[in-house]
C-alpha cells in the first residue's frame, strides 16, 4: 500500500510537470484495491476502470508497464497478464466482464472475473444491463464498486435516491455486501467470500467499498467543489495510517521495517522513472504501430497511408495486397436452391458444427428462431448454451460479446434491426474496434454482430435505417453487405473466420425475393473485396445491397433503351472499401456512378467518389489532409495522426506545382 501511494503521488507530480499525460490518481483508495487484489487466484481476471492502477500492480502489471501507459504509449497495456487493459468510456467495460466471466464459465474453469467500478458508474445504462445479465445467467462476476464520495464533482445524493449504492443490487436479485473501504482486511474478505461464492456455481456479488478520492479527479483537477471539513473528516480514516496502526498494534510491523520499505519503494519507483526516461524517445520514433494494429492485416489503402507517413523516414514498408478471390467461386456444383434466410441458417449451422467456439446469442434467436428466422431450429439443434436468447439490452448483447470473444470464444451475436445498433454504437466504436491497436495486437475480438437494415418492406421507424455509412468512419471494424443468398453464405463463412470484428447487415428486402443455386460445398468470399458483375465500357455503376439489384436492372435499361455499357460492382465490404478494383474499372470507362439507399451527404458513395477524385479527377484540383484511417492512438503518438503544417503544405503544392492539361 506503501508504494501505491508513494508511485500515486509521483505519477501525479510528473503529469503536472507535462512528463506523462494527464492522471488519475487513486489516494485514499489503496485499501479498496490491495485488499481486492490480494483476494483473487492466478487465474482470475481484473476488468479495470482508469483509476485501479493498485489493483494491476497487485495482479502482476509492472510499474514500468504503469508508466508506459500514463506517459501514453499503447505498450503500457501489453502485459501477459489476466488483466484487461484501463479504458476511459465509463461502465463500458462492464459488459466485457460479463463476458469473460460467460466465458470460463463455458469452459468449466474455476476462474472469476473482478469488475471494477465508480459511484458515478453506477448511474450508466452498461451497469444495469450488465449486471442483470450476470444475474440472469449466474456468471462468476464481482462487481467491485469503490465508493469514493465523487463522480468527479457530483457527489451520491444527485446521483441516487438511495443511502447505499449496494441497494442497487436488490432490483437483479444479486448478494450484495457493504464495506469499509479504508480497511484492506475487510475487503479482502468480502471478495474472497465472493471468489468462494463465484467458483461454487453461486453467480455473481456486488460489493460497495466505502472510501474516500483524497486526490482530485485528475491531476488537472483541484477539487474546489469540496470542503475542508469533509476533507479533514475522511483524512482521519486514511487507510495507510490506519493500517500501519494496526500492523504497529500487532507488533507486525516497526519504524526500522517503515524506513527500509520506503526506501526499496523509491528505489522501485526510480527504476520505472529511468526506464520510461530510456524507453520514451525510442517508442515515440516508431510511428509505423500506428497502421500496424488497426486490422489483422491492413488494407491496402492504408498501407498507402503508412507509406505516405513513414516516406521521410528510414522504415521499410511492406507491401500489402488484396485478398484473392478464390477461382472456385461462382462455380457450378452440387446443392440446392434456397433464399437468402435459408442460406445464413446454412452457414450458421455449418460453423456450429465446425468449431464448440461459436456462439449465437441476442434477443429471440431461440424458439422464435429471430425476427426473419434466420436462426430457426438451431437452439434445439444446438442447446441453449451456444444459442442463448438474451435479454432486451443491446449494449450487453454486443458488449458481452467482445468478452466472450476476449475469452476465446466466437460471438456471432444478432441485433435485431440496424436501427437498434445505436444503443451499442460505444461497445462498437470504442471497444471491439479498438481492443487491437489499444494492445499492439495482444487481444483480438473475432466477434460478428449481425443485423437486418434497410427499407422497402414498410417496417415501423427506426426499423428500415440505413447506418453503414456510421460504421465507414470506424477503423478497426469491418462492415460487409450481402447481395443474395451465396455471397451471404460465403461471406458469413468469412465474417466469423476474421480475427477482426465485424458488422453482417443483412438487406431486408432481399431474405425471402430472391432464390438462388446454392452449392453442398462450403464457400468463402474474403472481406475487404469488390465484385464486377457486369462489364462494361462507358459508366462504372458502384451499389451493394438491395440497391444492387436495382442498378443491374439500370445497366440493362441502359444497354436496350440508350446503347451504353455499365459495368457494375458490387462493393461487398462496404469498410474498408476496395477501391482498387473500383479504381481500375474507372480507368477503363471514366465515368462513375455510386448507388446506396442510406443518406446522400457523408454516405460510402461520397468516400467513393473522394477516393476516385483523387486518383483520377482532373489534375491539380483534389487533395485531402485529414488523420490516419487508424484508431487515433494514445498521446504520445497523436501528433503522428493530427494533420501538421508540412502535411497540409506538401499536400498544396503537389496541387499547385502540377501542370493541368
Amino acid at each position: 500500500m506503501y508504494f501505491l501511494r508513494a508511485f500515486d503521488e509521483k505519477i501525479a507530480n510528473l503529469s503536472l510537470q507535462g512528463r506523462v499525460g494527464v492522471y488519475t490518481p487513486l489516494k485514499g483508495q489503496e485499501a479498496a484495491q490491495v485488499g481486492a487484489g490480494l483476494a483473487l487466484g492466478s487465474q482470475d481476471w481484473v476488468v479495470p476502470t482508469f483509476r485501479d492502477m493498485g489493483v494491476l500492480l497487485q495482479r502482476g502489471v509492472s510499474p514500468e508497464h504503469m508508466l508506459l501507459f500514463w506517459a501514453g504509449f499503447e505498450e503500457g497495456n501489453v502485459h501477459d497478464t489476466r488483466n484487461l487493459p484501463i479504458t476511459a468510456p465509463v461502465a463500458t467495460q462492464l459488459p466485457h466482464a460479463v463476458g469473460l466471466a460467460w466465458s470460463e464459465a463455458l469452459c468449466g474453469s474455476q476462474a472469476c472475473v473482478l469488475a471494477c467500478l465508480g459511484d458515478g458508474a453506477t448511474s450508466k445504462g452498461d451497469f444495469h444491463e450488465s449486471m442483470n445479465l450476470a444475474a440472469v445467467q449466474q456468471l462468476p462476476v464481482i462487481f467491485l464498486c469503490q465508493n469514493n464520495q465523487w463522480a468527479i464533482s457530483t457527489p451520491p445524493s444527485k446521483q441516487m435516491a438511495i443511502d447505499a449504492v449496494a441497494q442497487r443490487a436488490d432490483a437483479y436479485g444479486m448478494p450484495a455486501h457493504r464495506v469499509d473501504g479504508n480497511d484492506v482486511a475487510a475487503v479482502y474478505q468480502s471478495v474472497a467470500e465472493a471468489t468462494s461464492r463465484a467458483r461454487a456455481g453461486e453467480g455473481p456479488t456486488f460489493i460497495e467499498a466505502v472510501t474516500y478520492r483524497l486526490g482530485g479527479h485528475s491531476s488537472q483537477d483541484a477539487s474546489h467543489y469540496r470542503n475542508v471539513k469533509e476533507e479533514l473528516c475522511w483524512a482521519q480514516l486514511d487507510p495507510l495510517m490506519r493500517t500501519k496502526t494496526k500492523l504497529l498494534e500487532c507488533g507486525l510491523w516497526s519504524e526500522q521495517q517503515q524506513r527500509s520499505w520506503e526506501s526499496h519503494c523509491q528505489q522501485l519507483i526510480s527504476e520505472a522513472c529511468e526506464h520510461l526516461k530510456a524507453k520514451r524517445r525510442s517508442l515515440s520514433e516508431n510511428k509505423k504501430v500506428i497502421f500496424d494494429f488497426a486490422y489483422e492485416t491492413a488494407p491496402t489503402s492504408l498501407a498507402a497511408q503508412k507509406h505516405a507517413c513513414l516516406s521521410t523516414q528510414h522504415d521499410i514498408v511492406t507491401e500489402h495486397t488484396r485478398p484473392p478471390i478464390p477461382n472456385t467461386w461462382r462455380r457450378e456444383g452440387e446443392g440446392q436452391s434456397m433464399n437468402m434466410v435459408s442460406a445464413l441458417q446454412l452457414a450458421l449451422g455449418e460453423v456450429l458444427d465446425a468449431s464448440q467456439e461459436v456462439l449465437l446469442m441476442g434477443q429471440d434467436i431461440g424458439a422464435l428462431g429471430g425476427v426473419f428466422r434466420v436462426t430457426e431450429g438451431l437452439q434445439a439443434r444446438y442447446g441453449e448454451r451456444r444459442g442463448v436468447d438474451m435479454p432486451l439490452s443491446e449494449s450487453a448483447i454486443v458488449g458481452s460479446s467482445i468478452g466472450l470473444s476476449l475469452g476465446g470464444y466466437r460471438a456471432v451475436c444478432e441485433v435485431q434491426f440496424a436501427g437498434f445498433l445505436y444503443s451499442a454504437f460505444e461497445q462498437l466504436i470504442s471497444h471491439a474496434a479498438r481492443f487491437r491497436s489499444r494492445t499492439q495486437g495482444s487481444h483480438s475480438v473475432p466477434m460478428v454482430c449481425r443485423a437486418a437494415y434497410g427499407g422497402g418492406v414498410h417496417t415501423p421507424e427506426s426499423h428500415a435505417d440505413s447506418p453503414e455509412a456510421h460504421f465507414l468512419h470506424v477503423p478497426g471494424v469491418k462492415v460487409v453487405v450481402p447481395r443474395g443468398p451465396r455471397m451471404a453464405r460465403a461471406l458469413l463463412h468469412a465474417s466469423i473466420q476474421s480475427d477482426d470484428p465485424v458488422l453482417f447487415l443483412e438487406p431486408i428486402p432481399l431474405y425471402r425475393s430472391i432464390t438462388e443455386h446454392v452449392p453442398s460445398a462450403i464457400e468463402s468470399f474474403p472481406l475487404g473485396r469488390a465484385e464486377i458483375l457486369r462489364g462494361g465500357k462507358d459508366v462504372t455503376i458502384v451499389s451493394y445491397g438491395t440497391m444492387l439489384h436495382r442498378a443491374l436492372k439500370a445497366a440493362t435499361q441502359l444497354q436496350d433503351e440508350h446503347g451504353l455499357e455499365a459495368e457494375v460492382i458490387d462493393l461487398v465490404t462496404i469498410s474498408p472499401p476496395d477501391i482498387e478494383t473500383i479504381a481500375a474499372s474507372f480507368a477503363r470507362t471514366r465515368r462513375l456512378v455510386t448507388v446506396h439507399e442510406s443518406p446522400r451527404t457523408g454516405g460510402v458513395g461520397a468516400e467513393i467518389i473522394a477516393q476516385i477524385a483523387e486518383l483520377y479527377g482532373e489534375v491539380g484540383c483534389f487533395a485531402r489532409v485529414a488523420g490516419w484511417d487508424t484508431p487515433i492512438p494514445f498521446p504520445a503518438r497523436e501528433q503522428t495522426y493530427l494533420p501538421n503544417v508540412s502535411r497540409i503544405v506538401q499536400a498544396v503544392c503537389g496541387l499547385c506545382t502540377t501542370s493541368r492539361p
